[in-house]
């Protein structure tokens, strides 16, 4: 499921997406066509609020597997425009339980409004606490500046070909 969520820790909201164009607070998401219909989504943070999308599972997800396969994962993405000094990418297994790393300086690099893969260690995960017995948030992407950013795909899978910009762990 795709959540969005907008505010700070004290007054932030969040609603799960149901339609092809939503909007809350600081950020808004629409389907648009890549290959075949509705195949991408576009999200533009406007640098209001901190705000990001998530996809979330109800039950946890064991993930170990691809621990033991040294994988990475991996986005398929395109910006457009300026990029912030921060936007992080992460997984969650709980409150306090996750890992993040700062894409900000990967996508900057990334030539403007063409797709480009983009690829984040597991293990980096896991060394800053991500327990991949019990992952809740497989991908999530926060800006607190305005930010311009469209998926494609998603998936973690071993490790990337050189034609990946891999993220280095921080």
């Amino acid at each position: 499921q795709l959540q969005l969520q907008s505010g700070n820790a004290n007054a932030s909201e969040s609603t799960m997406v149901s339609s092809s164009i939503q909007q809350l607070g600081a950020i808004n998401s629409r389907t648009f066509d890549k290959e075949v219909q509705e195949d991408a989504r576009r999200f533009e943070f406007d640098g209001s609020a901190s705000a990001a999308f998530s996809f979330i599972s109800p039950f946890p997800r064991d993930l170990r597997a691809y621990a033991e396969a040294d994988s990475q994962l991996t986005l398929l993405v395109k910006r457009q425009g300026e990029v912030p000094a921060t936007v992080m990418l992460g997984m969650a297994c709980g409150e306090d339980c996750g890992g993040r790393v700062n894409i900000s300086e990967a996508l900057a690099a990334m030539p403007d409004d063409q797709w480009q893969p983009l690829a984040v260690n597991l293990s980096c995960l896991q060394q800053q606490g991500l327990k991949l017995g019990q992952v809740f948030q497989v991908l999530s992407v926060q800006s607190s500046g305005k930010l311009t950013l469209s998926l494609a795909d998603a998936r973690i899978s071993p490790l990337a070909d050189k034609q990946h910009t891999v993220v280095a762990c921080q």
